[in-house]
């Protein structure tokens, strides 16, 4: 692997790494229910901003294009994944306008705890299949080196 892919690579992974802990710390706050319902919706909203850049900085001359320039092949791989990102942009929209329509009741809290799981868990899978492009297309294994 060249120094510029290698450098890429690693960007990647650190990215994804940041990723985890903002939905760590989302996870936590919820679980705990630590946060008063501006912070936690102060907090949902920095996550939201940080999967934009995540996802922008993918789509403009980033991950995708860096993959296929690698690894021609797996375009078709790269614009699936490239399209879940609007649903994506969607669920995290939807959760940030949920969050700011409650009211901090028991029944509020859980439901932000369910709905964000699930988008959680939609957003890991995704992630998950970034990774293993990456791993195809530079034939090493991202989760070698934690």
């Amino acid at each position: 692997m060249t120094e510029l892919n290698r450098e890429f690579y690693n960007q990647v992974r650190q990215d994804h790494e940041e990723l985890l802990e903002w939905l760590g710390r989302v996870h936590q706050a919820l679980a705990q229910r630590s946060h008063s319902a501006p912070q936690l919706v102060d907090l949902l909203e920095g996550l939201g901003q940080h999967i934009e850049r995540h996802f922008t900085d993918e789509e403009s001359g980033g991950f995708f294009e860096q993959v296929v320039e690698q690894a021609p092949r797996f375009s078709e791989k790269a614009d699936a994944l490239r399209l879940e990102h609007q649903r994506l942009r969607t669920q995290m929209a939807e959760l940030i306008a949920a969050a700011r329509a409650g009211s901090a009741s028991d029944a509020w809290w859980q439901q932000l705890n369910d709905t964000f799981h699930e988008f959680s868990r939609a957003l890991m899978q995704h992630e998950n299949r970034e990774n293993e492009l990456l791993q195809e297309a530079y034939g090493e294994d991202v989760g070698s080196k934690d």
